[in-house]
């Protein structure tokens, strides 16, 4: 079997699709990444088959992420997330017609049997439809894009942009709300904030990346350990700017505890200075550092969230965003698997809840978390119905 994946060009929403294209590749099929140039070496880090689309373009991987999250703020909630919706829309469509020659031509020329796709790529169904081969959407986290109401998740036709029905007619597609068969979900159950059609749940298998383990994480940590994660989506979006790094920093100092801040090679000038004692470490993948660690505190990624639950360490969550709060990380402070503070949360509040989790009080939810994802079914089980979708 021949399998097409289509990720969207962000690092953080590619590495949730790796381990299922792993199991695909341990099961005999061929597979296939078709993506922007801004992810080519990721995709061949990880250990799969690049193609790389429209390279003559290569667009900068972020500019999509870019938003004036004040202006946002300012509106009214709903306004505020229909703001959201056509601004990202506008950004997903330009970056689907920017790949969708190239996406097109390489699924007539491959013949897969089957599509997975992010479903903020909208050239998706022009790699499936076309061949009528099913297209299987594959999530990163809370789905988030079909609570906000995006193109293809059920977003009625009339509120669709012109630019992507012209699309879709330029390669002979019917217009219709959904083109997906069925949707892969990473996402534990209790953490999963939408009701997803055909949903096929998947465990949580950490992979954020590729690299050596530093010697000093080969042995025990002499303090406990707290990792400081601030992600590449939200470094990117602020620009640096905002960033409430520093006060995590800070309401760490008065603990007895090691403080390990992670961050992408890029991202390191825009932190700025930061105490000596604390470790800064570059393209490091949590899954080698989070299991020696008492507890992370992060924005809310769900990378980062699942990985951290996986290896049952406790969190602290602070939001970057209203948006965030309420569809990313809410299900998981109702899980009391972690604490989820406000994006103008104090140092003595991000404190208090460092302190919470380093506690047993923190522990039950954690352990209840990290059972539940234990005993989803893994990705090669997914393989096995995959299977039976192509035939």
């Amino acid at each position: 079997m021949r399998i097409l994946f289509a990720p969207l060009a962000a690092v953080s929403h590619y590495f949730h699709m790796v381990p299922l294209a792993w199991a695909c590749r341990a099961a005999g099929h061929e597979v296939r990444v078709a993506s922007q140039p801004a992810i080519t070496d990721v995709i061949t880090r990880s250990g799969l088959t690049s193609v790389p689309l429209n390279e003559a373009a290569q667009p900068g991987d972020r500019e999509w992420l870019k938003l004036d999250m004040d202006a946002l703020a300012a509106l009214p909630p709903q306004e505020r997330l229909a703001r959201l919706r056509d601004i990202r829309t506008r950004q997903f469509v330009a970056m689907a017609d920017a790949i969708s020659d190239d996406l097109s031509a390489f699924a007539r020329s491959w013949q897969p049997d089957l599509v997975v796709a992010d479903p903020l790529n909208l050239a998706g169904p022009l790699a499936s439809e076309p061949l009528g081969v099913p297209l299987i959407h594959h999530l990163w986290g809370p789905d988030v894009a079909r609570h906000l109401g995006y193109p293809g998740l059920g977003l009625p036709l009339e509120m669709w942009p012109d630019e992507l029905v012209r699309l879709y007619e330029r390669f002979g597609l019917k217009i219709h709300e959904e083109y997906v068969a069925h949707t892969v979900d990473p996402c534990p159950d209790s953490l999963q904030s939408a009701k997803v059609p055909n949903r096929i749940p998947v465990r949580y298998v950490p992979y954020n990346g590729s690299g050596p383990v530093p010697g000093w994480l080969r042995g025990p940590a002499e303090r406990p350990r707290v990792c400081v994660s601030w992600g590449y989506v939200h470094t990117a979006a602020a620009g640096g700017q905002g960033s409430r790094l520093p006060d995590v920093v800070a309401a760490l100092a008065g603990f007895d505890v090691e403080i390990v801040v992670t961050v992408a090679k890029a991202d390191r000038e825009v932190l700025g200075d930061l105490p000596g004692d604390v470790r800064v470490v570059e393209e490091l993948p949590l899954q080698l550092l989070l299991p020696t660690c008492a507890a992370v505190v992060h924005h809310g990624g769900g990378g980062t969230m699942f990985t951290a639950a996986v290896y049952g360490v406790p969190q602290v969550v602070v939001v970057p965003d209203a948006i965030a709060s309420a569809l990313l990380t809410g299900p998981l402070a109702d899980s009391n698997a972690g604490v989820c503070l406000n994006p103008d949360e104090s140092v003595d509040g991000i404190k208090n809840a460092i302190g919470t989790v380093l506690t047993d009080t923190a522990q039950e939810g954690v352990r209840r978390l990290q059972q539940e994802i234990l005993s989803t079914p893994t990705p090669a089980d997914v393989v096995a119905r995959l299977e039976r979708m192509a035939r």
